[in-house]
Formats: structure tokens, sequence, C-alpha cells
């Protein structure tokens, strides 16, 4: 009888045991979770936010005190754009990028490397790059993002921080899908070098090519030059390839600026002869070191 309690005792100790190991709570910064909490910043990568103010919160033991502000001056850029496991952005007069570590709305950010510009005096790139290495939390809509922080007790105690940014929107280039034609280059020619950089987002041929494209500015213009060398159109089935030229002065604007530029495929479609039909062609479009391919009809 009593090897029968024995028993009934190990088995309901197992049990409880196996129980709670089943529903210990998984560390949200263990690297090797296989199942990681969703979070919602990861729906925002990619998106630019620049920061708007600094917000502080002091604890009073009787009552809250109000929160104050301190609103970032327009002349001093401070951003931030995420994607999987980093974050960069401009503090000011330097850029920088960090690891960041998320897990529902926790946020941990950490080996910030930064350029070493010396900022003008009263410039807010240092106190920001600690706040944003103190960052514990956040909460995110498409408009706003706010980081969470709290300040070693020495420096502030109890008052919990809000970073405040707003999302960086997009400026509509005016001069978008204006029809540029192909500049004639022989084989060998030397193309002059971009002087503005762009980022191209897409590449589109249907009886036109479409070239979709952002970039930092928006002080000066960037003009967009196409070359190609008439010869590779009468090769149409080895591909089309036509290389991109941007120009303009240096523009230290925060601002994003998107648009497209339709190039003009009136010659190269002249090329093919038979002008009843339409033909397949390949286009490889050139820009600063890297290619783009897409394939339509002329």
């Amino acid at each position: 009888m009593k090897r029968y309690h024995i028993l009934s005792l190990f088995a309901m100790t197992f049990l409880v045991l196996f129980s709670s190991c089943k529903h210990t709570p998984i560390d949200p910064w263990e690297p090797d979770d296989k199942d990681p909490k969703v979070t919602q910043l990861e729906k925002y990568y990619g998106v630019e936010w620049r920061l708007h103010s600094i917000v502080h919160y002091p604890k009073d033991n009787i009552q809250p005190a109000d929160p104050v502000m301190d609103l970032i001056p327009a002349d001093q850029q401070i951003t931030i754009s995420f994607d999987k496991g980093s974050a960069r952005g401009t503090a000011v007069c330097n850029d920088y990028s960090a690891k960041v570590f998320l897990s529902e709305y926790s946020m941990k950010v950490s080996d910030i490397i930064s350029t070493k510009v010396a900022c003008p005096e009263g410039s807010y790139d240092q106190t920001y790059l600690n706040a944003l290495a103190d960052a514990s939390s956040y909460s995110v809509t498409d408009d706003v993002l706010e980081i969470y922080f709290q300040h070693p007790i020495t420096m502030l105690p109890n008052v919990t921080s809000t970073l405040r940014f707003e999302r960086v929107k997009p400026i509509i280039d005016p001069r978008g899908d204006e029809f540029t034609h192909i500049i004639f280059s022989g084989t060998g020619l030397d193309l002059p070098e971009s002087t503005r950089e762009v980022q191209v987002t897409g590449i589109k041929l249907s009886g036109e090519l479409t070239v979709s494209y952002s970039y930092s500015g928006g002080c000066s213009p960037v003009n967009f030059m196409f070359f190609a060398d008439p010869r590779d159109f009468h090769t149409p089935e080895d591909g089309i390839t036509i290389t991109m030229v941007t120009m303009g002065e240096p523009d230290y604007c925060k601002a994003i600026v998107e648009g497209n530029k339709v190039v003009d495929m009136s010659i190269p479609r002249a090329s093919l002869g038979d002008e009843t039909k339409p033909h397949l062609i390949k286009i490889r479009l050139m820009y600063n070191g890297k290619e783009y391919n897409t394939e339509g009809y002329l």
C-alpha cells in the first residue's frame, strides 16, 4: 500500500514539473527563439521618421507633473529608419547605425556606430544617441513613432521620456513622368559620372520605358540622362542596354522625393522592322554599377 502511494506521488510530481516547463515564458531576447513574437514595427521597415520632440514625464509622489517637451529645431535633422535587426539615420551632422532587437512592443538598441563630425554647440545629436541607447519600448502608428527610454537615475531621477518621431512623407517630383529621349553613345565612349545619387525603385517596359526612383533632397532638381549605343537596337534578341546618369548639385535637404521618368523608345521601336505587331524586348538598365532588368513589348 505504501508502495502504491509513493508511485502515485512520484507520478503527480512529474506531471506538475512537466506542466510547469511547458508553460515557462519564452525569453523575448533569446536569439534562438523558434516562435518570435510579432512586432508592429515590422510593417514599417524602410519608412523614414524625423524626430519632432523629446518629451519628459516627471513622476510625483502626490500627483503627476506636467510633461516637459523639447522641440527639435527645424535646422537640426534627426531621422531613423528600421530594417530587420538594424536601424540607421542622421543625427544632425552625423550618420549612424545600430543593432535593434524587437519583441512585441519592447525595443533594445545596441552597438550604435556614428560618424565623428563635430556638431555646433547646442545640437541634440549626442542627447538623441544617448536616449536611443536607453530605449526600452515603443509605439507606432502610420504617422507617429514613439520610443520610450529612461535615463540613468543619476541624470534624471523619476523621469520617463519619449523620443517622438513623425513620418517623413515623400514629395512627388513635379517633373515626374516627363518624356526623356535617349542620347546616342558609341562603344567605349566615356559617359559622365553621376553627381547626384538616387535609388531606382522599379523599371517597367510597356510601349515606353518607365523608371521609378526616389532620392533625399528637395532643394535642388536632379536631371536624368539615358544613354544607349544605337547599334544595340539591331540585336534586340540580346537585349538593349541603357545607362542612366543623374546630375545636379549636392543637396543637404532631408525630404524624400519620388517620381518616374518615361524614356522615349520610338527609335529602338523603329529599328525592329515590322511595326504591325509588338515585339518582346529585354531591357538592361545600368546605373552606378548596378543592373536592373525587365522585359516587355515595343
